[in-house]
């Protein structure tokens, strides 16, 4: 896994690891596949994790995040430990974690588990309050009784996917638009 001469960590895939990753996707997805359709989607990845950097370019973000998360629980738990720990107020989240939840919520928001559909999305993230503002402008009506099946839809969404988000409120602004505040996770 490690190469301790470079100082480097190394993720280690071998062609018996990547078939069966893809036997299991076809399998939990359920489809029938054909030695054509498998040697497709086996191309597919191992192109993409030889040829291309995509996977290492996504696999670094991910342990980045995570490695930020153990930071965090590490601290919040060793920090009585040290004798002055002097913490700033305002954290500075990098741009490059941002973005990545940005693109969460994007997917999110653009899934098919959802039974609305919407025309227009505006996010921000307010650094003041470490939030992610997001308007949703709607096809349909909303009520409150639409807006908590759409709520309950996204935290299941959010418990079922490897995410820094959690969903903190929902409103109603408008008939048709709607507002959803997420915070970080980390």
């Amino acid at each position: 896994m490690g190469n301790p001469e470079e100082g480097r960590i190394e993720i280690a895939l071998s062609p018996k690891d990547l078939l069966e990753i893809i036997g299991d996707w076809f399998k939990s997805k359920r489809i029938f596949y054909s030695d054509e359709m498998f040697y497709d989607y086996h191309t597919m990845l191992n192109d993409k994790l030889t040829e291309t950097n995509e996977m290492t370019e996504y696999l670094n973000i991910k342990l980045q995040e995570k490695i930020f998360q153990w930071l965090s629980l590490h601290h919040s738990n060793r920090k009585d430990v040290y004798g002055k720990v002097e913490e700033q107020d305002e954290e500075l989240v990098p741009a490059w974690f941002l973005q990545e939840r940005f693109k969460e919520i994007e997917m999110m928001i653009s899934s098919k588990f959802f039974s609305y559909g919407f025309r227009d999305i505006a996010m921000e993230y307010d650094s003041a309050l470490k939030q992610f503002i997001v308007s949703l402008f709607s096809e349909k009506e909303m009520d409150e009784v639409s807006l908590g099946v759409l709520a309950s839809d996204m935290q299941a969404y959010l418990e079922n996917q490897l995410t820094l988000l959690d969903l903190e409120s929902t409103k109603i602004l408008e008939e048709k638009q709607i507002e959803l505040v997420f915070s970080l996770i980390w």
